[in-house]
Formats: structure tokens, sequence, C-alpha cells
């Protein structure tokens, strides 16, 4: 179908309850299920060519504040963050997976200066992810456009300066693209490093076959994809994600052999 990067899987361990952006969208609140689900789902991505980037480090999950609309903070030990918010990343990186996104969040720890959230803040970006955790793939901001970030002045070359190879979705493009062309002109960021990064994204678009122009045949698309293989695997993972409650310790008020159970469907009829 012509996709060939994925922002997922999230990476984040939820442990927060309170969580108004993650929650969900985490695979649990136990790092190593996290851990492995998310590379279980990492390679599943790559193996068919596309590159999966995982998300939010250094993580997202236990926060009640949605970085869309406001700075998180993780007022956390380097000891807590190692154990939980981390451990994902480290397995996703120690499988050799491809890319990583780099959230809004404020990691005093890590870096002390409240002017730099962790997408912009040099010590979180190259010192802990690339430096330190020894990431080569490629390395992505959050989108620039979201609250807790979008204040800071010249945000795509801060992200740049940062370490970030790709800078997603800034508010004003063209007013940042003079932004880092200016800066390039003053010495504020070097043309090593411009090309640098261009030349990593150049091998990735290679890798991914972004060279061979895109053949996606639209007639019978549809079959292409819904195929019985398909369904049944659908079939599968929904049987397989059912949770029965055997309420052995009388927690759930009703008993299995209540005269009248109301069940509620949403969408097809079952049975």
């Amino acid at each position: 179908m012509g996709v060939t990067v994925n922002f997922a899987p999230v990476a984040d361990v939820n442990r927060n309850p309170n969580n108004p952006v993650i929650n969900v969208r985490s695979f649990g609140e136990e790092p190593h299920e996290v851990a492995d689900k998310v590379i279980a789902y990492a390679q599943g991505l790559e193996s068919k060519g596309v590159l999966s980037v995982a998300k939010h480090f250094p993580g997202h999950g236990d926060t009640d504040v949605d970085s869309h609309f406001a700075l998180p903070v993780l007022a956390f030990t380097r000891e807590r963050l190692d154990s939980v918010e981390l451990y994902p990343f480290k397995q996703y990186i120690k499988a050799g997976l491809g890319g990583i996104m780099v959230g809004h969040l404020q990691v005093p720890i890590i870096e002390p200066n409240k002017l730099f959230p962790s997408s912009l803040s040099r010590n979180v970006v190259y010192g802990l992810l690339a430096d330190e955790l020894r990431f080569q793939g490629l390395i992505f901001t959050d989108a620039l456009a979201m609250k807790g970030v979008a204040s800071a002045d010249r945000v795509c070359l801060l992200a740049l300066q940062a370490g970030n190879d790709m800078v997603l979705a800034p508010a004003d493009v063209e007013t940042e693209v003079q932004s880092v062309l200016k800066a390039l002109q003053n010495g504020e960021i070097s043309k090593e490093e411009i090309d640098r990064k261009c030349r990593k994204v150049l091998l990735y678009k290679y890798i991914l076959g972004l060279t061979r122009a895109p053949e996606i045949r639209l007639s019978g698309l549809e079959e292409r994809i819904n195929t019985a293989n398909s369904e049944a695997l659908i079939h599968k993972l929904r049987t397989a994600a059912i949770t029965v409650l055997g309420n052995r310790e009388q927690e759930l008020p009703f008993r299995a052999s209540a005269d009248e159970i109301a069940l509620v469907s949403v969408g097809r009829q079952i049975c």
C-alpha cells in the first residue's frame, strides 16, 4: 500500500491510571511485558519493510498531563527510569530495531534546564539515547506543533542541535526552514552535521525501497488484503484477547447462575 514508516509501537509503560493520552495505547503496566510486545510488534512491521518507531522516549506512561496541551514532568530517580520507563526502549535497541520518537517531556534528573523538554535536550537525545544507549537508528521528534514544545523559539533548530534526525510537523515550516538556513550560515549548526543527518535519512529511504517508484495496483486491493488467512488470524487474535471472569473471590456483583444477565454488544451481533 506504499506505507514505509509507522509511528508505532507505543513503548510507554502505563503506570498512571489518570494518564489522559497514553492509557489504552500502552501494552500494559509491567515493563517486561511491554518490552516483549513492543519488540514483537516492531519486528512484524520491519519484517515486511515498514520502519517501526518506538515512542515516546524516554517514557510517557506515568504522567497525568497530555503533551499535546502542556509539558508533563517525570520527576523520577535515574534508577526508577532505568527499571521502568527506559526498559522497553533498551530492549528495543538491543533487538536492532529502526526508529525512536522522542516525546515532549521534562525529565529533571537528565535535563535540569526547564527550557529544554526531552525532544530539545541534547542531554536526552544525544547524551542518553544516542551515546549512552548506543541507538544508531533514525531519531524523530514528536510533532513540534504540540503545546508541550511549540512555544520554543526556532524549535526545529533546537531539535536538530539536540541530536534528532527528523523533525515532525512544526507549526510554520517555511519559518523553521529559514531559521535553520540562517543558523547554518552563522555557524550555530555545521554543514557536516546537516549532511550527516541527510545521509542517514537517505540510507533508510534506500533500505525501505524508496529509490524505486511504488507500484500499487488498486484494482482488487480489498480482496488482496482481506484474505481468508487474514480473517482467520483476526478471529484468532480476538479469541485470544477474551478474558474469562471466574469471579472466584465474588468481587463482581453477579452470579453465573443468575436468572437474568444483560449482555450489551457494540457492533456485530454475538451469541
